[in-house]
């Protein structure tokens, strides 16, 4: 089942839960051009 919830990134990263990556959305990659540098910029 899947949730929608919103956590803080220390309810995520400090915490010993394993969260899993859907296959669907393994192949997708992220490139620095087109994606990590507009996010960096937004933030």
């Amino acid at each position: 089942m899947l949730q929608s919830n919103t956590y803080s990134p220390t309810a995520i990263f400090g915490s010993h839960t394993r969260y899993v990556v859907p296959l669907f959305q393994r192949p997708y990659v992220w490139n620095r051009d087109e994606q990590w540098e507009p996010l960096w910029q937004d933030v």
